[in-house]
Formats: structure tokens, C-alpha cells, sequence
């Protein structure tokens, strides 16, 4: 009989033993899988986010030095990229610590160091095209115009092509390794 309970004792043990270690595998893969929720759709929305603030600006220096002729006609695309740029700068502007704040939590140093770096360049974009505008507006002198976007295009040059990519790829890379948020620290 004294075996029997030590048996059915020892027995219940191991099941339980099994059970809480299966309860806690599943918990593992739930935290997991939420913390790549996460970064994902931090990834979404930081990477979509800088890449289309880059891209209206350069459509925004477009409008305002390329395509108005001298005497200052807009064409209604020009005047709908210049609603989409201001729009979208105002929605950056708004989630610039935000952002940082969650690429460093779930991306790392590095990635904060390129975000902040981006961030940074997308100001002074913002300033430029800002100069040209109300320099054109102001003066409506389309050749001072023109030569104050010419400054602009290395910078723009150098963010679509190089650093947004980068950062981009860097995210990514990090998903797919699963090193992100509180997986980069946790034994899970």
C-alpha cells in the first residue's frame, strides 16, 4: 500500500512536472510571438514612415523649384504634393521621440544612431525646402529658388539611397534573427 502511494505521489509529480513545462513552452512561444508582433509593426511604421517623409520632400523641392514656371503657377499636383509633404512632416514630427524611443527598446543602439542620424537629415531637408518656399513665395525669384534646391539634393541623394536603405535592411535583419525587443536579453 506504502508503495502504491509512493508510486501514484511520485507519478503525480512527473505529470505535473510535464504539464507546467508544457504551459510554459507555450507561454515562451506567446511572449515570442508578441515581441515580433511588436517590431514588426514598429518596423512598418518607422520604415514607411521616413521613407515616404523622404520621398514627398524631394516631390515637394520638385514642385517648388522644377516644375512652376518663373511667374509662380502651380499646377494642382504641385499644390496636392505640397498638402501630402506638410501632412506627412507634421505626422513625423509628432512621432519623433516616440520613434527613437521604440527602435532603441526593440532595434538597439545601432539602429537608434541610424534613426537619429536620419532624423536629423530629414530636419534639414525640412529647413531647405521650407527656405526655398517662402524665399520663392516671398521674392518670387525662381533662380534663387533653383539654387537653394541644388543644396538640397545631395542630402536627399545620400538618405533614399544609402541611409533609409540601410537602416531598413538592419530591421529587417534583426526580425528575421529574432533579436529584437526583450528577445535579444531573454533565454527563450
Amino acid at each position: 500500500m506504502l508503495t502504491s502511494l509512493v508510486f501514484g505521489a511520485v507519478t503525480t509529480l512527473i505529470g505535473n512536472f510535464f504539464i507546467n513545462r508544457q504551459k510554459q513552452i507555450v507561454a515562451e512561444r506567446e511572449f515570442r510571438a508578441a515581441e515580433l508582433k511588436v517590431a514588426n509593426t514598429v518596423f512598418d511604421e518607422v520604415s514607411i514612415a521616413m521613407a515616404a517623409l523622404a520621398q514627398l520632400s524631394r516631390e515637394a523641392m520638385w514642385a517648388l523649384v522644377l516644375r512652376p514656371d518663373r511667374t509662380k503657377q502651380w499646377m494642382p499636383e504641385d499644390t496636392a504634393t505640397w498638402t501630402a509633404y506638410n501632412e506627412a512632416l507634421a505626422a513625423w514630427n509628432r512621432s519623433k521621440a516616440r520613434n527613437l524611443a521604440l527602435t532603441h527598446k526593440y532595434f538597439g543602439d545601432a539602429a537608434t544612431v541610424a534613426l537619429k542620424q536620419i532624423q536629423d537629415d530629414l530636419a534639414t531637408l525640412e529647413s531647405r525646402v521650407a527656405a526655398t518656399y517662402f524665399g520663392r513665395v516671398r521674392s518670387r525669384d525662381y533662380l534663387t529658388a533653383k539654387n537653394a534646391g541644388k543644396q538640397y539634393v545631395g542630402i536627399s541623394d545620400r538618405l533614399l539611397n544609402t541611409e533609409i536603405v540601410a537602416l531598413t535592411e538592419a530591421m529587417i535583419g534583426k526580425i528575421q534573427k529574432q533579436e529584437v525587443g526583450a528577445l535579444t536579453t531573454s533565454n527563450i
